[in-house]
């Protein structure tokens, strides 16, 4: 009995040590199967964005852009805004204070308008996590125009294709913003009920045009 003991033992023992020798094999995954998950979390536009934030975008860490229509532009228009991760507001701490909010602000670039013949009256946009790439098409009272846009990721380029269809026609035409720090602005803005820090930070100066 103990030598049949003894035996099973060192028979469990030999075994767990080959399972253990035995190198593990990495699990493969095919290429098509990011993508086939990834194609589940697309982001789906079906209205028109009026915010940015709720606008489709695209960037690689220093050259991007958002693609929306203000609520105060015409109903026949739709941007495509710019930006650079490096055009920032260059002021130091104000009076040794850190002001993190002066400090390194990005400022607005600009934005290139798409100027359709005909009112704007839908969206059908995706964002395609795989290729990184917005694709889809902008519906007016006139036609239609397909866009594929896209952020290089290596290079500081940014690509937006325009397809009108129909009677459509799309004008594009760039409007550059002032180097004006949104946050300033806001602070010029609110006018009542600021507290003691919010009048300090209003009067730091800004010595730009």
């Amino acid at each position: 009995m103990a030598r049949k003991l003894l035996l099973m033992t060192l028979w469990t023992a030999a075994i767990i040590h080959c399972i253990a020798e035995t190198p593990k094999k990495e699990a493969k995954v095919e290429p098509q199967a990011f993508e086939r998950l990834l194609k589940r979390h697309d982001m789906i536009f079906d209205q028109i964005p009026e915010r940015w934030e709720v606008a489709p975008f695209s960037g690689n860490g220093k050259v991007g852009f958002m693609f929306y229509r203000q609520k105060t532009q015409p109903e026949n228009v739709i941007s495509i805004h710019v930006g650079r991760h490096d055009y920032y507001d260059h002021r130091e701490p104000y009076q040794g204070r850190q002001w993190l909010w002066v400090y390194r602000g990005r400022l607005p670039l600009g934005h290139f308008n798409l100027t359709a013949r005909g009112k704007i009256t839908g969206v059908k946009l995706r964002l395609n996590l795989w290729n990184a790439t917005l694709t889809g098409t902008v519906t007016t009272s006139r036609g239609q125009f397909h866009i594929e846009a896209l952020t290089h990721a290596v290079l500081d380029v940014i690509s937006f294709k325009i397809q009108p269809e129909g009677n459509e026609e799309v004008k594009i035409t760039w409007h550059p913003e002032a180097p004006m720090p949104p946050v300033y602005e806001s602070l010029q803005k609110k006018k009542s009920h600021r507290s003691k820090y919010w009048e300090m930070m209003a009067h730091v100066p800004m010595p730009m045009p």
